[in-house]
């Protein structure tokens, strides 16, 4: 590939290519045809183009890609002969080409003899490569060898314009601030009079304080900076200040100083003039009510101190108008004279991701800070929870416990509570079903209520070893999500997990409970004296129509070392605290670590002198 001083057409190439002379097919087996090709290309100095070429298939060998048959397209000197070879300077427009003598090969895996081959390639115009047209000439050959498939004489030009010398010089950005000692930066780009880029080009930028601090001149002295712009026409100004002050930048070319620019450089003893923050990323729940608080800061750039008037801050989104979210893009904040800061409350009702960025104009120059975004999420039920994880007490006192006793010591019951993926309860008015899978781990167990459902007729029974699952109606609320297991065997033990589906969510796997009864020990109840203790176990069953033979309940009264298991009925005498009271009355404030004086006499007393609670 070399320089060509006069460019050729797409159109004059395809019809010099139909009018060469078409040699024969130079490797046994392997054949092929010139077919359709790319435009040629306009290019600008460091800018990258593709080419394409298309050849046919017309030999009796399939082409495919990564084995002994692949086919490259190689370049070729310009003498159109020399393939596998490249000129010297054709080595800096290598753009991810295969190899420095191989273009590229087969877009397809294999091609077939009849088949179309696509050969596509780029090219990158070096930094300083000069106007004009530049040739690249190639031909099919066999990837191992290097043999000339068929030679055709393939080249495909790309033109670089002249755009003369540097015309424009660009500064960017425009205004920045700085705490003193910090550096400062400035892009710096040239172009020449087409837009492209004008590289090698030398600069010049002078700095000088324009404002004055407090009445006075700033101290900092006046600079000059020079340099080159690289291959894309790009440099880097670089500076700092030690003392506070507003400086005015120009920088221009110096073979061309109309191509020029200006900026503004404000260092101050503030960290930071304008800050919107915290800039960390959050996520919050879209239900207008989890809101996340930001603080806008403003200082005196100079003094680091707050100013003494009221500063305006308008709240913009990166985002543009986020869906839901308050306060609305445009909405303004005031920093009260004297004052440092103000905050503002960002609600989401909706799901949506939004960035909030402060405006604000502070001594004639605008500043402008970025806080970290927020996204606001639906809430959803993410995690489903069995309580109490795990318990240990008495088992039912009767043998026939497999029935639903209120409140009975060796009766348990585990509450399904749902939160959403804030960690916020779900409503209890929430609705869903629920599978409960009850293990007996040890001796047998009884699933006495499944979710509120009332008592299962008959209980469900869960001999050791086994395990058996009960349903809650779809629609079931959270306030009546709970089951309740028993058992009457000291040392029984079960295990209680819950897969709950919300209604239109997804299910979710609770924890694992666990529950255990330990041997009941008591002696039998006293036949005479009287006895005052603490209750350490209780078993209610009903007080209507109860009689000694069917008591409405027991509970064990501890007295010193003793325990003594305890009956009681409707025909016995009652008091709770001083007060006369009924046999349901007793039977409701009974609960353990109540103090109980009992006296066993013809018609036993059970005075409750503590109740607790």
């Amino acid at each position: 590939m070399r320089k060509i001083t006069t460019a050729v057409t797409a159109v004059a190439l395809s019809l010099s290519m139909l009018a060469m002379a078409v040699p024969a097919a130079a490797v046994a087996s392997y054949d092929s045809a010139y077919a359709s090709e790319s435009a040629f290309v306009n290019i600008a100095p460091g800018q990258t183009q593709s080419f394409q070429v298309i050849f046919v298939n017309t030999g009796t060998t399939t082409w495919t890609r990564g084995t002994g048959t692949q086919v490259d397209l190689a370049a070729c000197l310009d003498d159109k002969t020399t393939c596998n070879s490249q000129d010297a300077s054709e080595a800096t427009w290598n753009s991810g080409w295969i190899s420095a003598v191989r273009y590229a090969t087969t877009t397809q895996t294999s091609v077939a003899p009849g088949s179309f081959a696509t050969f596509s390639y780029n090219i990158q115009a070096p930094g300083s490569a000069a106007a004009g047209t530049y040739r690249f000439n190639g031909d099919l050959v066999l990837s191992t060898t290097g043999e000339k498939i068929h030679p055709e004489g393939y080249y495909q030009d790309a033109t670089v314009q002249s755009g003369g010398a540097a015309a424009s010089l660009t500064l960017t950005p425009a205004f920045q601030f700085r705490q003193i000692g910090q550096n400062a930066s400035l892009a710096i780009k040239t172009l020449d009079s087409l837009g492209a880029a004008a590289p090698s080009v030398s600069w010049t930028c002078n700095v000088v304080t324009a404002v004055t601090i407090g009445g006075q001149q700033s101290v900092n002295p006046a600079l000059t900076f020079s340099g080159t712009t690289d291959a894309s026409g790009a440099s880097t100004l670089t500076y700092t200040r030690p003392n506070p002050g507003t400086d005015q930048v120009t920088c221009y070319v110096n073979s061309n100083p109309i191509a020029r620019a200006n900026a503004q450089v404000q260092f101050g003893l503030a960290s930071q003039t304008l800050s919107v923050g915290p800039d960390t990323a959050e996520t919050h729940a879209a239900n207008g009510t989890d809101c996340r608080t930001y603080t806008i800061t403003v200082l005196d750039p100079n003094t680091g101190g707050a100013l003494t008037t009221a500063t305006t801050v308008t709240i913009t989104y990166v985002e543009g108008t986020p869906a839901g979210v308050t306060p609305a893009s445009g909405s303004t904040f005031i920093v009260a004279a004297n004052t440092t800061t103000t905050t503002f409350n960002m609600c989401g009702t909706a799901a949506a991701t939004a960035t909030p960025v402060g405006t604000a104009v502070i001594m004639g120059n605008t500043y402008t800070d970025q806080g970290g975004t927020t996204t606001f999420q639906v809430p959803a039920a993410s995690t489903a929870t069995l309580s109490p994880s795990s318990a240990t007490n008495f088992p039912s006192s009767t043998t026939a416990s497999a029935q639903l006793i209120d409140n009975s010591t060796g009766e348990h019951r585990i509450t399904l509570s749902v939160t959403d993926q804030f960690g916020n309860a779900i409503g209890s008015t929430a609705t869903g079903s629920t599978v409960y899978t009850v293990s007996a781990t040890g001796g047998t167990v009884y699933v006495l209520e499944c979710a509120g459902a009332g008592t299962p007729t008959p209980p469900i029974t869960v001999a050791a070893g086994q395990s058996v699952t009960c349903t809650t109606a779809a629609g079931t609320t959270l306030a009546t999500e709970h089951i309740t297991i028993d058992s009457s065997t000291g040392g029984a033990s079960a295990t209680v997990r819950a897969t709950y589906t919300p209604t239109g969510g997804s299910a979710l796997t609770s924890n694992t409970a666990a529950k255990s009864w330990t041997t009941l020990t008591a002696s039998a109840e006293p036949t005479s004296g009287s006895f005052s203790g603490t209750v350490s176990f209780v078993e209610k069953r009903t007080c209507a129509g109860s009689t000694a033979a069917n008591p409405a309940g027991w509970y064990i009264l501890t007295v010193g070392s003793t325990s003594y298991l305890i009956e009681f009925n409707t025909v016995q005498t009652f008091a709770v605290v001083g007060t006369a009271a009924t046999c349901d009355q007793f039977r409701a404030a009974l609960s353990v670590g109540d103090v109980v004086v009992f006296s066993p006499t013809s018609a036993p007393t059970h005075n409750m002198t503590s109740n607790s609670p």
